[in-house]
Order: structure tokens, then C-alpha cells, then sequence
């Protein structure tokens, strides 16, 4: 990108370039700019996500800079520091800090992912895979954030961390979020799946198969999960050394493929990503199925 420069306003300019999409003399592609992205996310921000910002910079320059910085996996400190005009990193901190209600600001956020959502995405069924995402925390906790504080094995110098979870749409090998979950301190991760299935009320949205990552594998959420009829995959994590996922796990990694027809079937992962289906019947029969790769 050009480098950023200041107007008048109090409005920090990005000069976003142009992206070259190829065109197909069939069907041709409308062309992407960086600069569309921008205004669609701006406008989007604005509409569901209010804040009242006195003085010189309106709350399109808050977006702007966090838009900026998250794009470029920076610091909100270092685009206080490079774009010219912007707000001082302590006076972003501040606008920020008027979120501080972390129910109504997961409300606001899957109302903005929502609000835009490609028409093939709703009302259809589609692959869904839901992730657990933990964020290292350091220091001493408030009585605002305690709540939210999530205790897991040692990662980057701390056994503390803010939890989200997320659920998406797979879809050509791309990603599009539908909802996002802050998990508040004891929640049982049945209780955070049920949360994320129930958002997807709204905009229609059906399973034809879930995947979950290795932080949900626990009895309680399988048994839901079959409960509610719903296909899922998800990795096995293996404990002891007979029975259960090592009776049929042949490979380095091993996942449990349950359908609403089918009793559990042991997935095992060969080389180069493709699945070999291992099921009670056919314990080395090796089907590539090239599913989604966990």
C-alpha cells in the first residue's frame, strides 16, 4: 500500500491498490480493490457498532486505524505511531474501553458478521466447523475481565487465556465466520457449541457436516452432538494405549466421524492430508476421501 496520509476532518486516508483479479472471457469477475473491502467494512462497522467520540476524530478514524493495524497483524500503538493525523495509541485505548459490556459487544459483532452474509449462504446446508481460539493473558485479572479468563496446559509463558470460539462456513476452501462466542469462566464446551448452533436460526443455516478442533473432543459433547443427529468430525485425542481411538487408529492422527445412521467410525489420517476411513467392518480399508483436513 501507499504510505498514509492525513486529510482534514481528522480522517486518516488508507491508500489501498488495486487487487488483479483474472477475468474469465465466460463469466467475467467483477475486479476487487482494497479500497471496496474498506468502505464495505467501514460502513459496516459504523452501522453495528456505534461509539461516541467527541473532538476531532469521528469514529470512522477509530475503524480506520483498527482496520489498518488488524490487517496488517500490527499494534494499535505502532498506526498511532505511522499514520499521520491518527489519535494517540492512549486515546484509541480509551474509545475502546467503552466496550466494555462483552455480552451486548458479541451481539453487536454477530450482527455486523451476519449482515452481509453472501445469498448461497442462506437458507442452505452447508460444511460447518466451529474453533476454539485462546489468546495468551498476562498480568493480574480485573473484576471486568475475570470472568473471562480460561485456564489451559502452558502456551507462550501462561497457563491463562482470553477464549473465543467461532463457526464458519467452508466453502471452496475458503472461510466466512457466521458467529463468534467470548466463553465466559466454567462454561462447558456443549454449552458453547449449543450457543453457536443457536445463531445460525436467523439466517437459515443447516448442517450437513460439522468439524470441531481437538479442544471440544470430551464424552459430553459427542454424546450431544449424536443427540441432536448431527454428522461431526472431530480429532481424537488418545489416552492409554488399548481400547477406544487406538483399537482402530493406525496413523499419527485419529478423528471420530459419526452420522445419524452409523455407529462411530475411526478416521485415521495417512500422508498428504487425505483421510483412510477405518470402520469396525473394515478396520484397514483405505477410502480417500480428501475431506476437510484438520
Amino acid at each position: 500500500m501507499d504510505r498514509e496520509k492525513g486529510v482534514g476532518s481528522g480522517i486518516v486516508t488508507i491508500s489501498p491498490f488495486t487487487m488483479n483479479t483474472p477475468t474469465s472471457s465466460v463469466l467475467p469477475t467483477p475486479a476487487l480493490t482494497d479500497e471496496a473491502t474498506l468502505d464495505a467494512a467501514l460502513d459496516c462497522l459504523l452501522e453495528t457498532l456505534p461509539v461516541d467520540m467527541q473532538g476531532k476524530h469521528p469514529p470512522k478514524t477509530l475503524y480506520q486505524i483498527l482496520l489498518w493495524a488488524a490487517s496488517r497483524h500490527d499494534s494499535v500503538n505502532h498506526a498511532a505511531e505511522v499514520l499521520e493525523e491518527a489519535p494517540s495509541a492512549n486515546d484509541i485505548r480509551y474509545h475502546l474501553s467503552k466496550f466494555d459490556e462483552i455480552p451486548v459487544l458479541e451481539t453487536q459483532l454477530n450482527q455486523a458478521l451476519q449482515s452481509r452474509l453472501p445469498k448461497d449462504i442462506i437458507n442452505h446446508r452447508h460444511r460447518l466447523a466451529i474453533d476454539l481460539h485462546l489468546i495468551p493473558y498476562y498480568g493480574k485479572p480485573t473484576e471486568q475481565n475475570a470472568p473471562y479468563l480460561y485456564r489451559s496446559a502452558a502456551k507462550a509463558g501462561t497457563t491463562t487465556f482470553f477464549a473465543y470460539a467461532t463457526i464458519y462456513v467452508i466453502r471452496a476452501h475458503q472461510r466466512v465466520t457466521l458467529a463468534l462466542h467470548a466463553i465466559v469462566r466454567g462454561e462447558t464446551m456443549v454449552a458453547t457449541i449449543t450457543y453457536l448452533l443457536a445463531q445460525l436460526s436467523d439466517i437459515q443455516v443447516k448442517i450437513k457436516r460439522l468439524y470441531l478442533d481437538r479442544g471440544f473432543y470430551s464424552v459430553p459433547v459427542i454424546r450431544w452432538l449424536k443427540a441432536l443427529n448431527i454428522p461431526f468430525l472431530m480429532p481424537a485425542i488418545i489416552r492409554g494405549k488399548k481400547g477406544g481411538p487406538v483399537h482402530y487408529a493406525k496413523g499419527a492422527k485419529a478423528i471420530i466421524l459419526t452420522t445419524p445412521s452409523k455407529v462411530v467410525s475411526m478416521v485415521v489420517s495417512p500422508a498428504r492430508c487425505q483421510w483412510c476411513v477405518a470402520t469396525t467392518r473394515a478396520k484397514a480399508a483405505n477410502v480417500a476421501s480428501a475431506m476437510y483436513c484438520l
